[in-house]
């Protein structure tokens, strides 16, 4: 149920970001990082580093993988992903902690 209501709060806020010009640039491309020290959003304008004690857990939809983090929650549109094992992945080394990551990062574009 929680997912649930996520999912449909995820899809009216990008609604309303993309009828709201100052927004919608805040939907353009966004790179996803596992790194050892946590996940990593990257934009054009800015980089967020998320340490893993902030990253509560993980759920998937149909749409979207869902990050609970300290201060919220990110929603990833699986279409982030050239492939299904892609988002498998992603969404494993999230749960793992990064741990298969100690020598570098792993990223992902958004499309």
């Amino acid at each position: 149920l929680h997912t649930l209501f996520l999912e449909r709060y995820l899809r009216a806020e990008v609604r309303r970001h993309l009828k709201d010009e100052n927004l919608r640039r805040t939907l353009g491309p966004v790179w996803y990082g596992i790194t050892p020290d946590g996940l990593v959003t990257r934009t054009p304008d800015t980089e967020v580093l998320r340490r893993w004690s902030a990253i509560l857990g993980v759920d998937r939809t149909d749409d979207y993988l869902i990050v609970t983090v300290a201060e919220g929650f990110l929603a990833v549109p699986l279409t982030a992903f050239a492939s299904l094992d892609a988002v498998d992945a992603f969404q494993s080394a999230l749960e793992r902690r990064g741990s298969a990551t100690a020598g570098g990062a792993a990223w992902y574009r958004s499309k």
